[in-house]
């Protein structure tokens, strides 16, 4: 069964009428309108040398990209075992 224009309306006004009785309704329907659904297509590879042409390999790009950009730091003995209160 397919709605019509009038009745999409008219369970939206219902909804906006009755968000103070049920909030997480109106909460729902506002996060299903503003949810942007945009893909990830292609992402270069190599500089430019070509193009991703599957989600596992444009998975894989994203995680070397990551692993290259962030690094993990090295935290002994940076921290002294006493520090004297003043």
């Amino acid at each position: 069964m397919k709605l019509t224009t009038t009745d999409i309306d008219n369970e939206r006004k219902s909804l906006l009428k009755n968000c103070k009785r049920n909030p997480k309704t109106f909460y729902g329907f506002m996060r299903k309108m503003q949810t942007d659904r945009a893909e990830v297509r292609q992402l270069s590879i190599n500089n430019g040398a070509g193009l991703t042409t599957t989600d596992n390999k444009a998975a894989d790009v994203l995680c070397e990209h990551f692993q290259q950009t962030f690094t993990k730091e090295e935290f002994q003995n940076s921290v002294p075992a006493h520090i004297p209160y003043r």
